[in-house]
């Protein structure tokens, strides 16, 4: 297929079309382009059929889905919609829900569970057979109480207006004393069947208590109709829909990938482990463990093979390692791929390597004979045998459970160990590339050689760069056979890519058939961001846009409260956009994009247009003590990201992202003042900008003196001795330039010509009276000042912003609004009521808007805001009902109860 423009102006118009009608994509399988031109030598996808249904629709279908099938003669893809509704669900699976604690009896029913008297052979036994008492109990209890929550809360609530309407025919005591009853069973179903929705919906960002069961509901509807299987292809590429024949065809598979051990694995041994891997366990903090249940030994593992990894790991590797940061490596690799698309020959080369079935692969002899390659202790490599080697599976098809086996090969995912085996797993891959660069089979890229750089890794995700040769690529694919015969991880080809620099496509597709490969053409998806061989564009940001927009227009959010929305927008839509800004720095034309989307979002429910917003964009995002919501602006946040980094390059000794660009971009030149208009990439360049701004945040704690800049290092607490003497300074005290401290001093003194010159008083009196200790062989280190009034230390993302936006006068009512009991729809209307945001009348013709100006209720005088809530007669009526001693008198306005 050949790349052609798309139309995004149009496509945001369909985009607002179908939000303004409220229709929305039906789940659909099959082919995900439906239109072809069908043309040998230009050839065009695009997705131009759908299924569209509204919320009625699915209110009534919820098991529907769409089927596109393949075009055949046609240039159209055919759909098929089917309305299945008639899912059977046998042998579930357990599930514990929050909501049965609730059960007044919950304790004393869980309590005589575990107490009762059982027969076990020992202490595990004993501890399954309780554990599957208490299961029992709370089936019960579900079976019981809770079962059909819907229908219980729905007959409670009808119970209870029965009542209320009988207490208001003839008010008796005994109906007095029922309807309490009445009303304290329906509020405890009905949150019981938000707590029962809210964990099946699987949303952690939407807090509790604001009653957004609706909300929960829908997207349970939403993850069911995603989540139906109701075929799959067989490894003929035959369709296979019969019910019976889905359950054996799903169990099969997963059978034979983790049932079995793999059979053709090569044995290596310990000696060869060691010879590419000289990390030793003794290097590292002794392990001690404990004896108990096995998740709490499998946490207990996990933790100390985390404080394990990162002397173990290489720099390469930044998934699941302490202390190394995703966005390192998109930067690095933004770095080696800069100008990929430049016409020319080739000299650099790119593998974006894709390993089958990760996890379920891994050979548990390699990997425990790798455990005792590196030292480990035998008692802890006997404990994760036993944790790895135990597993047993059940296979759940759309709920129903359908096959249960042993485990025979690789890693559990979400088991607190498989993380960290894992990436001791692929750091063996690691040192058999960076070998075969050493022993010269494989041609290193032309900038990667000082650090070496063979490769970029986030777990099983990997950039493989060279120098573009055949030679280097064919040795590159031999190192990952051989491993793939030691550790049973293989490459899988149908979804590796191949990038060579030169823009020549041609030669990338012709290198890339010849080794069984996809070539690929940038920019690329690399760890959920795009890998850009230019400058970012309109395009390249879009993905961004699409999926911010994507989010706030499914249907289950159309049910959310204005607090519930700006839960979303904090929560969800927010890290969305700080995930790239931690990277990028976002064009002004995307971050104006995003905002118009979010301030939609949030006063209309929909992300096409913000006209109705109440209160302005601006005062939303200022602090709640000021009279705002407490949303960041984005330009804010990538402005404190880009410092982050900035900081990084002085602190981050560790991080091969700054090793790269101490060697590669910055050389022996000072930072703050060289020209890199001409070095690195557009990123490099745009964090550069920021300069200015981060250089008083930088602080330098000396212990060797042998890092920190005697005149542009901040190691004195005063700020950068250059920029107190001025910069005739170094000439006139006789200390170089890029003089390091230690060199600064001779002989436990400071080595200062003699001399009255005002340059040189100034300098004594900046310096320490008593000359620093700096017989330590650790190196100097820096330190962020995230506030003026704090010490220096780590970065804080949160201080930082704070300090660049000092807080403005607290406004008194803001405390009554946010208190820590608050229900968050009720605080949020009385916020926009206190801002006088409301569209009492007055307000309607202030905009121009032709309506009578009298209050609605009472017909006397203008409907403002505190006439409306105080004044109107209808108003202080209910004020009076409650103020009824004399000493006390109702309000009239709203400063009376506020202030």
């Amino acid at each position: 297929m050949i790349p052609a423009p798309l139309n995004l102006q149009g496509m945001e118009e369909f985009k607002d079309c179908l939000n303004e009608s409220e229709v929305f994509d039906l789940s659909f399988r099959g082919c995900h382009y439906t239109w072809s031109n069908n043309s040998l030598s230009n050839r065009k996808l695009r997705k131009l059929d759908r299924a569209l249904v509204n919320e009625a629709w699915m209110d009534k279908y919820p098991n529907s889905n769409a089927l596109f099938d393949a075009p055949g003669s046609s240039d159209h893809s055919p759909c098929l919609v089917s309305l299945s509704n008639n899912l059977t669900r046998r042998k579930c699976r357990f599930m514990f829900f929050n909501l049965f604690t609730s059960h007044p009896d919950y304790s004393t029913l869980i309590s005589e569970a575990w107490n009762a008297p059982i027969l076990a052979a020992g202490s595990m036994s004993s501890l399954y057979q309780k554990l599957r008492m208490a299961k029992i109990c709370c089936k019960n209890l579900n079976r019981s109480s809770f079962s059909n929550i819907q229908a219980r809360t729905k007959e409670a609530f009808q119970r209870l207006e029965d009542i209320q309407k009988r207490v208001l025919t003839s008010p008796e005591q005994d109906l007095f004393e029922e309807e309490a009853i009445a009303k304290a069973q329906w509020l405890h179903l009905s949150a019981a069947e938000e707590s029962f929705f809210h964990q099946k919906s699987r949303i952690r960002w939407l807090k509790d208590g604001d009653s957004n069961t609706g909300f929960f509901h829908k997207s349970v509807k939403a993850n069911l109709s995603k989540n139906i299987i109701h075929y799959l292809r067989d490894d003929n590429d035959v369709k296979v829909s019969d019910p019976v024949l889905l359950k054996e065809m799903v169990t099969s598979f997963y059978l034979n990938l983790l049932g079995s051990a793999n059979n053709h694995i090569r044995l290596i041994s310990v000696q060869e482990i060691r010879h590419l891997h000289p990390f030793r366990c003794s290097d590292a903090l002794p392990i001690s463990l404990c004896n108990t249940v096995y998740k709490v030994i499998a946490k207990i593992i996990g933790t100390k093979l985390k404080r394990l990894t990162p002397l173990a790991v290489q720099r390469n590797q930044v998934g699941f390692v302490k202390g190394r940061l995703l966005c390192e490596n998109v930067l690095l690799a933004s770095e080696l791929v800069a100008d990929f698309n430049k016409p020319g020959p080739i000299t650099r080369g790119c593998l974006q390597i894709d390993i089958t079935k990760a996890y379920d692969n891994v050979d548990w002899g390699f990997l425990l004979r790798l455990l005792e390659a590196l030292e480990i202790p035998p008692s802890l490599v006997s404990w994760i045998r036993h944790c790895i080697t135990s597993p047993h599976f059940s296979v759940a098809l759309n709920g129903e459970l359908v096959g249960f086996f042993k485990g025979g090969k690789g890693l559990r995912q979400g088991d607190p160990i498989s993380s960290s085996l894992f990436v001791l797993v692929m750091d063996f891959l690691s040192k058999m590339l960076d070998d075969a660069v050493r022993t010269s089979r494989v041609k290193p890229h032309p900038h990667c050689e000082d650090p070496l750089l063979t490769h970029l890794s986030f777990a099983d995700d990997m950039l493989i760069f060279f120098d573009g040769s055949p030679q280097s690529l064919k040795a590159i694919l031999e190192v990952l056979s051989t491993f793939n015969e030691i550790s049973g991880l293989a490459l899988n080809p149908r979804k590796s890519l191949l990038f060579l620099d030169g823009n020549d496509s041609v030669a990338t597709a012709s290198m890339a058939e010849s080794f069984g490969l996809l070539p690929g053409s940038l920019p690329v998806k690399y760890l959920g961001l795009p890998l850009l061989p230019h400058k970012m564009r309109k395009q390249d940001y879009q993905p961004l846009i699409d999926r911010v927009t994507a989010r706030i227009s499914s249907w289950p959010v159309k049910r959310l409260s204005f607090a519930g929305r700006l839960q979303l927008i904090q929560s969800v839509l927010s890290s969305m956009v700080n995930f790239w800004a931690a990277v990028f720095p976002l064009p002004m034309s995307c971050i104006k994009k995003l905002e118009q989307i979010c301030n939609s979002f949030l006063w209309n429910g929909a992300p096409n247009s913000a006209r109705g917003a109440k209160i302005s964009w601006e005062s939303v995002c200022s602090p709640k003590a000021a009279g705002g919501l407490g949303l960041r602006r984005i330009a804010d946040s990538v402005q404190v990201y880009g410092l982050k980094l900035i900081w990084l390059i002085f602190a981050g000794n560790g991080s091969l992202w700054v090793a790269w660009v101490r060697n590669n971009i910055i050389g022996e030149r000072l930072i703050w003042t060289a020209d890199f208009r001409q070095s690195g990439s557009w990123l490099w360049r745009r964090v550069m900008k920021l300069r200015d701004l981060a250089r008083p945040y930088l602080a330098c704690q000396l212990r060797s003196g042998s890092n920190a800049l005697f005149w542009h290092d901040d190691w004195t607490g005063l700020g950068p001795l250059v920029d107190i003497t001025g910069a005739n300074g170094p000439r006139v005290c006789g200390i170089r330039s890029m003089e390091v401290v230690a060199n600064a001093i001779t002989q436990g003194q400071w080595r200062l010509p003699r001399g009255r010159h005002p340059i040189l008083i100034l300098l004594r009196n900046c310096l320490p009276q008593e000359v620093p200790d700096l017989n330590s062989s650790l190196p100097d280190f820096f330190l962020w000042r995230n506030s003026p009034d704090s010490p220096p230390g780590i970065f804080s993302t949160s201080r930082t912003w704070d300090s660049l936006h000092p807080p403005s006068p607290a406004l008194p009512w803001t405390e009554t609004v946010w208190f820590k009991q608050r229900v968050p729809k009720h605080a949020f209307i009385l916020w926009v009521t206190l801002r006088d945001r409301l569209t009492t009348r007055d307000k309607l013709r202030s905009w121009g808007i032709n309506v009578p100006a009298s209050c609605l209720l009472c017909g006397s005088n203008p409907e403002t805001r505190d006439h409306l809530f105080f004044q109107c007669n209808f108003a202080a009526g209910i004020w009076n009902s409650f103020f009824t001693h004399k000493t006390l008198s109702p309000p009239i306005s709203f400063q009376d109860i506020v202030l």
